[in-house]
C-alpha cells in the first residue's frame, strides 16, 4: 500500500482504529506504518468498537489506541488478544508466565506463574476474567482483579473458548481418545453439550448460547438446555447477526464472540446452503437466492434482507418469529441500476435508469443527484455516513442533503465491490491499472 492523499487530523474522541496490510488507520486520519517491515508474523486483534488493539509483531506484543502511539508490552510473545469491550490484552511474558496488561492504569497484572499460551485461554469482554489450565489447579477462572482468587472448573486440561463478564459461565473444548468434547461451565457445574471431530464455536458475549459446529454437523446450545440440540448436518461456515462476529486469535482463529444477547434472529451461512435461525424448537429457513454479499440489517431478533426478486423490483424481507415476509418497496421502477443501504437498512439509495441518484428513507423518495455520467455503482461508507459515487472520472461523495456533495479523487473510474474486502471502506480504480482505497479519508494505491 502506498500514500497518494493523506487525510487531515480531525480531534476524534476515542477514534476508531482500523488495520490494512500492516498499516494502522486512525479515525482522526492518522496513519501508523511502525509494523510494515516486522519480520516474520504478525496479528491484530480489536475491540468490538475498534478504539483498542492488540498488536503481536515480530514475536513483540504492543497496546495500540486511536493516538496510534504502541505502548510496548512484552517480546517473546506468540500472541495476544484484547478484551472485547475493555482495554485489557492477554499475552505471556518473556518467561512465558500469563499477564494482562490495564492499559487504563497503564498496570501489568500477573496471573499465572506457571507456563502459559493465549492458545488455550479466554479473556472476558470486559477483562475481568481469564480462565485458562494450570498444572497446580486445574482448568480454572480467575478473577484479574484479585489474581488470588479463581473457580475451578475441571482438573482436566480444557481448551477455554469464552468466558462471561460475571465470570460464572464459559465454553470449553477438549481432545480425548480420539474425539473432541464441548462443554459448558455454568451454575457451578461442567456440562458436556456435544461431542464430535472437530469444534468450531460462535458464542454471544454473556456466554449463554453457542452454535458448536464440527466438520458433519452444527448445534445449538443456551444453558438452559441440558444439551446442544443437533440443527444442521452440515459445517456452519459463518454467522451473521447484529454487530457480527469477532475472531479469537491462535488455535482457536475460527471460533467466534459476537456482541449479541441472543443469537435469535440470524443468518447461517454453510458451504452449500443458507438458513434463517430463530430457534432451536423450529425448522431452519432455507433462503433462496441469498448470497453473503446481500444486504442486511438487525433489530432484536428480526432481520430484514434487500433484494430484487423475479421480476427484478427491489424488496425488503422480513424474517421474524420463523416466518418470512417479503414487500416491494413502492415508487422505484423495476430494473434499477444499482442500490445500496446503510447498516440498518432505514436508508436506501439508488440509481434509476436515466442517471437519477436517489434516497429512500421513512416511505418517500429523494433526488440527491442527477448527471447523464453518473456511474451506476453506488457505496455507503458507514464511518463516514456518506455516499459515494463516480462521475466523470472523479470519485464524489455525498451527504443526505443534495447540496452536501463534494469532490473527493480525481481519475476514479469504477467502484470495485468484488475485489477486496475492507470492511465498508471504498475501494476504487481507474481504467482498471491503478486501485485504490480510502480508509478514513486516507487514500491508498494497492501495489501492482
Amino acid at each position: 500500500m502506498t500514500v497518494i492523499k493523506k487525510a487531515e487530523h480531525t480531534d476524534v474522541d476515542k477514534p476508531r482504529i482500523f488495520e490494512m496490510d500492516d498499516i494502522l488507520y486512525s479515525e482522526n486520519g492518522d496513519i501508523y506504518e511502525g509494523f510494515k517491515d516486522a519480520p516474520g508474523y504478525s496479528h491484530y486483534c480489536s475491540k468490538f468498537d475498534g478504539t483498542g488493539m492488540a498488536v503481536t509483531a515480530d514475536n513483540k506484543v504492543y497496546y495500540v489506541d486511536g493516538k496510534l502511539e504502541p505502548r510496548y508490552l512484552s517480546e517473546s510473545s506468540t500472541s495476544a488478544v484484547i478484551s472485547k469491550k475493555a482495554d485489557f490484552v492477554l499475552y505471556n511474558d518473556e518467561v512465558h508466565e500469563g499477564c494482562v496488561y490495564d492499559a487504563a492504569n497503564d498496570q501489568k497484572i500477573t496471573i499465572c506463574e506457571d507456563y502459559f499460551t493465549v492458545y488455550d485461554s479466554a479473556i472476558s469482554s470486559n477483562g475481568r476474567y481469564v480462565a485458562f489450565y494450570e498444572r497446580e489447579s486445574g482448568t480454572i477462572i480467575r478473577d484479574v482483579q484479585n489474581p488470588e482468587s479463581f473457580t475451578t472448573v475441571s482438573k482436566k486440561n480444557l481448551d477455554a473458548i469464552a468466558v462471561s463478564p460475571d465470570g460464572k459461565r464459559a465454553f470449553f473444548k477438549n481432545y480425548d481418545d480420539e474425539t473432541y468434547f464441548a462443554y459448558s461451565y455454568h451454575d457451578g457445574e461442567l456440562f458436556e453439550i456435544a461431542r464430535g471431530n472437530h469444534f468450531d464455536f460462535f458464542v454471544n458475549d454473556e456466554c449463554t448460547e453457542a452454535f458448536v459446529s464440527d466438520i458433519y454437523s452444527t448445534y445449538f446450545y443456551s444453558t438452559d438446555m441440558e444439551t446442544g440440540v443437533k440443527i444442521l448436518d452440515d459445517d456452519l461456515f459463518e454467522v451473521s447477526c447484529q454487530k457480527g462476529p469477532y475472531g479469537i486469535v491462535g488455535k482457536h482463529s475460527s471460533n467466534m464472540i459476537a456482541d449479541v444477547e441472543s443469537f435469535k434472529g440470524c443468518i447461517l451461512e454453510t458451504i452449500s446452503k443458507d438458513y434463517y435461525f430463530d430457534s432451536p424448537n423450529k425448522s431452519l429457513i432455507l433462503l433462496e437466492q441469498y448470497s453473503s454479499n446481500e444486504l442486511l440489517g438487525f433489530d432484536n431478533g428480526t432481520v430484514y434482507r434487500l433484494y430484487r426478486d423475479s421480476d427484478s423490483d427491489l424488496c425488503i424481507e422480513t424474517m421474524e418469529n420463523g416466518h418470512l415476509n417479503s414487500n416491494k418497496i413502492e415508487g422505484i421502477d423495476p430494473f434499477v441500476r444499482s442500490y445500496t443501504a446503510c447498516d440498518d437498512l432505514s436508508k436506501i439509495y439508488y440509481v434509476d435508469r436515466d442517471g437519477n441518484l436517489w434516497l429512500y428513507e421513512n416511505g418517500e423518495h429523494k433526488l440527491l443527484h442527477s448527471s447523464p455520467d453518473l456511474h451506476s455503482n453506488i457505496q455507503y461508507d458507514s464511518f463516514s455516513q456518506r455516499l459515494f459515487f463516480i462521475e466523470k472520472e472523479s470519485l464524489y461523495s455525498i451527504g443526505d442533503d443534495p447540496e452536501d456533495c463534494r469532490l473527493e479523487f480525481e481519475n476514479a473510474d469504477y467502484i470495485s465491490h468484488n475485489y477486496y474486502n475492507y470492511e465498508d471502506f471504498v475501494v476504487f480504480s481507474y481504467k482498471m491499472e491503478k486501485r485504490y482505497v480510502r480508509v478514513f479519508g486516507n487514500y491508498m494505491l494497492f501495489d501492482s
